[in-house]
């Protein structure tokens, strides 16, 4: 940085000092001059001895005093905690007791404790800024290199009875791009494989509309008993080995009980469509739940699943329903019944007004196009490995 009064004077010297009032820098024969001359003798000048920018330096530069524009705030008044200029100090800092000139205030803040203990803080500060970035960097490649692992063993496992476990939490899709169906079609199969935290012991199966060609799938991953009931009150009981899988016929079944948790998938498979369904266990029913019907599908219905005497307080959108397609059986010491009302297209919500829980299933077919699309999800359902419980 060259010497402003020089500068002026075309001649090129290095600057040595800074003077805040003009806010030049200044070499060592201007600096001179500067001391002895009346208007600048008493102006604020810093050696500048490190390698700092001009624009540093410009920071250093004392405010004019708002009041008195002319004039700068070279006064600190420690009983007010503020900076003031000359004429203020003389009008309103007079009586006060602790008033010094800013560069008597400033004597000595390098070698302060508060300052000592700022640049400790700071350094810590930035240790710890640096650790955090490092941790990011190795989570970061931690998850790329479990994702290319994840990938390596999806790519391997089979499509029935394996296991797939993560250190981090994970979604897993079940499915099928091309399910052959009658008429040489193809039906796309997927649903979300819930967590063997959320496999449950107890579930009812739901009502349907049309039962043809609907199957059962029951998988476990611990050895078990299944106790199946139908309505024709007739049970049937057998064993599940460990990941293991079992396809039932939907006809007529009404509950399946285990003597370990399991997981049921219902398959609804048409002339040319099929969907795959998760079942929960009676467990995992809400009493208030939210969903969506698409629109383009003519026969919209709702399958729920409640105890028979919380049917009158099932409220859709806030209203009463008419149920039909009803079927009833006891189950654990009550007495439950599944029916399936229609649904038109859109927003809806679903409760019961006692908080009694239900499941509740959607489902839609459009037996109208060739390929007869269909679709069925539940509503909702309480996973244990969310809640804790």
């Amino acid at each position: 940085m060259f010497c402003n009064p020089c500068s002026r004077r075309d001649v090129e010297s290095k600057s040595t000092s800074w003077c805040s009032d003009c806010e030049e820098g200044l070499c060592s024969k201007c600096l001179e001059d500067h001391r002895v001359i009346k208007l600048t003798k008493n102006h604020h000048v810093v050696d500048m001895t490190e390698q700092i920018s001009p624009e540093h330096y410009k920071l250093l530069s004392i405010p004019n005093c708002e009041i008195h524009e002319e004039l700068r705030q070279d006064m600190v008044c420690k009983d007010h905690d503020l900076i003031c200029c000359h004429q203020c100090f003389q009008s309103s800092h007079k009586l006060c007791k602790n008033v010094s000139h800013l560069d008597m205030a400033a004597k000595g803040i390098k070698q302060s404790d508060w300052l000592k203990k700022l640049g400790h803080d700071l350094k810590e500060m930035a240790k710890v800024s640096h650790k955090i970035i490092e941790e990011r960097k190795r989570t970061k490649e931690e998850i790329k290199n479990q994702g290319k692992k994840m990938k390596k063993e999806i790519a391997n496992i089979k499509s029935n009875g394996s296991y797939i476990s993560a250190s981090k939490p994970v979604a897993v899709i079940s499915g099928h791009t091309c399910v052959f169906m009658r008429n040489n079609y193809c039906g796309r199969l997927m649903e979300m494989i819930i967590a063997v935290k959320d496999f449950s012991k107890i579930f009812i199966i739901p009502k349907l509309e049309r039962s043809e060609g609907v199957k059962l799938r029951v998988y476990s991953y611990f050895k078990t008993e299944m106790f199946c009931s139908y309505l024709n009150k007739s049970n049937v009981s057998f064993s599940l080995h460990s990941t293991d899988y079992v396809e039932l016929d939907y006809e007529n079944l009404t509950t399946v009980r285990a003597t370990g948790n399991i997981h049921i998938q219902l398959y609804k498979r048409l002339s040319g469509g099929s969907s795959m369904t998760t079942v929960p266990g009676i467990n995992q029913y809400l009493s208030y739940y939210m969903f969506f019907v698409p629109d383009g599908y003519p026969k919209n219905y709702l399958s729920i699943i409640i105890r028979s005497d919380g049917i009158k307080g099932i409220r859709i959108n806030k209203r009463e329903i008419e149920t039909h397609y009803d079927r009833t059986f006891d189950l654990i010491g009550f007495q439950y019944t599944t029916f399936v009302c229609r649904i038109l297209p859109g927003r809806h919500t679903a409760e019961q007004i006692q908080n009694v829980p239900f499941g509740l299933f959607v489902f839609a077919e459009n037996p109208h196009i060739k390929h007869d699309v269909n679709f069925g999800y539940i509503a909702g359902m309480s996973l244990l490995s969310l809640n804790g419980t």
